[in-house]
């Protein structure tokens, strides 16, 4: 039985405004680990951190990065 392997896209470009959102689907790497906070919606794997549903990213004054979520988005 074969296994299949998710495939990661990396994210282009961060929001630069807390009012910024760029869309996401699940397992797209963010940003390294050291560089953000992860908040809701973000997983870390391999010191990085990676979206775990489809949604909007959203990055706040304290560096936390969170995705905003679909409905009925999570993998």
């Amino acid at each position: 039985m074969k296994t299949h392997a998710r495939r990661t896209k990396k994210l282009a470009k961060l929001p630069k405004l807390e009012t910024d959102y760029i869309w996401v689907s699940p397992n797209t790497e963010l940003v390294k680990k050291g560089d953000f906070v992860p908040g809701t919606g973000v997983v870390v794997k391999r010191g990085k951190l990676f979206s775990d549903c489809f949604g909007f990213v959203n990055i706040d004054k304290k560096k936390v990065i969170r995705i905003v979520p679909l409905a009925g988005g999570t993998i």
